[in-house]
């Protein structure tokens, strides 16, 4: 697939979260910690916490050490999918 339009990610339409476009995620959405939520995005520690950082006020507090699936939800649509993407729509 070609990337095209404003996707920071190679392979991905500009419009993943447009409702005409069905991508289905290759992975569980299960509650996870830091560290197997750096490796769910593809993203380092260091660049994980920066990330995070700017979107504090948008994903909420932990629940103790586990991010939610409600707030990583939101971390999809601030960040983007996961690299690990198939385009399953006509």
């Amino acid at each position: 697939m070609e990337n095209k339009g404003n996707s920071k990610k190679p392979g991905i339409p500009p419009n993943w979260m447009d409702e005409s476009v069905r991508l289905r995620i290759n992975a569980e959405m299960k509650p996870r910690n830091f560290k197997e939520l750096c490796a769910f995005f593809g993203y380092s520690d260091w660049s994980m916490r920066r990330k995070l950082k700017t979107m504090a006020a948008a994903i909420g507090p932990r629940d103790g050490y586990i991010y939610t699936v409600v707030q990583q939800e939101i971390m999809i649509k601030l960040i983007g999918p996961p690299y690990t993407i198939e385009e399953t729509g006509d």
